[in-house]
């Protein structure tokens, strides 16, 4: 399956993360601050990763939001390729697509989820 980003879905994840509705109120605050240039590129993909990378802790939030604000990839890459940005350089071709696809799917299982 393939779990398409959406403002409905960052939302539903915020209320995972952030089970507190006053620090759910200041989280989308901190989001909403992702998205407002024009060099911030597909907003709802990387709230969903500042909250993938937050794991529920506000000042990590804030942190990875600021650091999004000037390179986005800074923020996918620990959410949606972790083990693929762990992996060697040296590592074989066969074994970097099963890399990815355990990447995939445990980021779709995330989306699919009610955990932080």
């Amino acid at each position: 399956m393939n779990v398409a980003p959406s403002r409905e879905l960052v939302l539903k994840k915020l209320r995972d993360c952030f089970p507190d509705a006053t620090t759910a109120r200041e989280a989308l605050a901190v989001l909403d601050t992702y998205g407002t240039e024009t060099w911030h590129r597909e907003k709802e993909r990387v709230q969903l990763a500042l909250l993938r990378v937050s794991s529920g802790d506000l000042e990590k939030l804030r942190l990875y939001t600021r650091g999004a604000q000037n390179d986005y990839r800074d923020t996918l890459v620990p959410a949606e390729f972790h083990g693929e940005a762990q992996a060697s350089s040296k590592t074989p071709p066969q074994e970097m697509d099963a890399i990815r696809k355990r990447d995939r799917a445990d980021y779709e299982r995330w989306l699919e989820s009610s955990s932080p």
